[in-house]
């Protein structure tokens, strides 16, 4: 059984799939973002996920993780920034 998870933009009920729902929530509550790891823990397709909620108009922002030598590692944080 799926819950899905309401929440009201632009004077409109808008639904959202428990695993966006369950991602949106973990970046509500953190301040140092979500690795690309944790989100695919969540949803293995977590990409399309952040997607849908980018267009439900919540403000995702990815950054790349470098390591010290300034290497681009394959770890990204997400954030979320002020909802349009």
């Amino acid at each position: 059984m799926t819950e899905n998870m309401l929440f009201i933009q632009g004077g409109q009920v808008m639904e959202i799939s428990s695993q966006s729902s369950r991602i949106l929530k973990a970046l509500r509550e953190t301040k140092n973002g979500v690795s690309n790891f944790v989100l695919s823990s969540i949803s293995l397709k977590y990409s399309s996920r952040i997607s849908e909620l980018r267009r439900d108009g919540h403000n995702i922002i990815a950054i790349r993780q470098y390591l010290p030598n300034g290497r681009a590692t394959g770890t990204w944080k997400y954030y979320l920034g002020e909802d349009k």
